[in-house]
């Protein structure tokens, strides 16, 4: 209960207990209900006015300035016409389900542990499919506020799912979260950004949000990423695109510098570092090898066998050690061609 800043749980002892949302200390409970409550909901008519509706019987109990009301009603559901009426198919049936307006979304889950995506106003086939529990699943909410959703299996685990990208943000674990026994209800509240779970006991999954990172993330290439490293000796990263070449500070995320001092950079396809970390080798879709001076980003040599040449996929620097004191340095690197290797010889 938002407005009021309460819990509303309903207990088998025919009891309608409400808590301190923040603190769950208890406020207040009215007793000696006709029937157990099966489900609670309330409407938001004033300061001081709640009203709790029970679906097993038609009984509706008003507490109103610490007073206790009784209201029978007598009311016929209509049907709806057959026109009128989408019917969605599910493999296995339907435990629960969620509809939110906002994001024109309805999910449902069941016996066959999939959480399902629909438009709701087309029952063809689920836009998207959520897997990742190993129980039936028992209960599902929608956050619209938050753009996520909630999803309880009969195991205890908790997943919350992100609506737009599709993927699982978090599993809370039953043991780990503190949820014994069999659980009987839950809620989230948007305003506490808390999970509420009714068991033996109840637990309380306080979320802790994380901002987005891709509010704060620096498009660095205007080109598809080719490939790229990272140099141990200068704690830079070197991102290779189909033009360019650009070194980045580990430390900072910003731009150091970008390689030139060549008209002719295609598509850089692999990169290495020399066993010193200062020359860069690349290789090119256009068969070319290309090194480069990793201090000021100036191309030394290019390297490219006679004849016909393919897009190298991969390359690196060798040392052969024949004796102690004059190790010889080979780049090796292979074509797309399965043909075979080239290897030069680094002076």
């Amino acid at each position: 209960m938002t407005e009021f800043n309460k819990l509303m749980i309903g207990t088998g002892d025919r009891e309608i207990q409400l808590y301190e949302l923040s603190t769950l200390e208890p406020y207040c409970q009215i007793n000696a209900l006709d029937t157990v409550p099966l489900t609670l909901d309330y409407s938001y008519t004033g300061a001081d006015t709640c009203y709790a509706e029970q679906q097993l019987s038609e009984i509706r109990e008003a507490c109103y300035e610490g007073k206790t009301k009784k209201v029978q009603l007598s009311w016929t559901p209509q049907l709806r016409a057959s026109r009128d009426q989408t019917v969605f198919t599910i493999y296995k049936g339907v435990k629960t389900f969620d509809l939110c307006q906002k994001h024109s979304l309805l999910v449902t889950g069941g016996m066959d542990r999939l959480v399902r995506m629909w438009n709701p106003h087309f029952s063809g086939k689920p836009t998207s499919i959520l897997k990742g529990h190993s129980a039936p699943i028992v209960y599902l909410r929608i956050a619209s506020e938050d753009g996520q959703i909630f999803s309880v299996s009969r195991d205890n685990t908790v997943k919350i799912w992100d609506i737009e990208d599709q993927y699982c943000l978090f599993t809370a674990d039953p043991g780990a979260s503190g949820i014994h026994g069999d659980m009987s209800a839950c809620s989230y509240s948007s305003a506490m950004k808390s999970f509420y779970i009714a068991a033996d006991c109840l637990a309380v999954l306080s979320l802790k949000i994380r901002p987005r990172l891709h509010s704060r993330r620096t498009v660095s290439h205007d080109e598809t990423l080719m490939c790229c490293g990272y140099s141990e000796e200068f704690r830079q990263v070197v991102s290779c695109t189909e033009g360019s070449v650009k070194v980045w500070d580990f430390d900072t995320g910003r731009q150091v510098f970008e390689f030139g001092g060549t008209s002719d950079l295609s598509a850089t396809t692999c990169l290495n570092f020399d066993p010193k970390g200062r020359r860069l080798i690349t290789g090119g879709r256009d068969g070319c090898l290309k090194i480069w001076n990793f201090n000021n980003g100036q191309c030394l040599k290019t390297l490219k066998k006679e004849g016909e040449s393919h897009e190298v996929c991969d390359c690196i620097f060798l040392q052969v050690h024949r004796n102690l004191t004059h190790p010889r340095t080979f780049i090796m690197s292979r074509g797309r061609s399965l043909r075979g290797k080239m290897i030069w010889q680094n002076r």
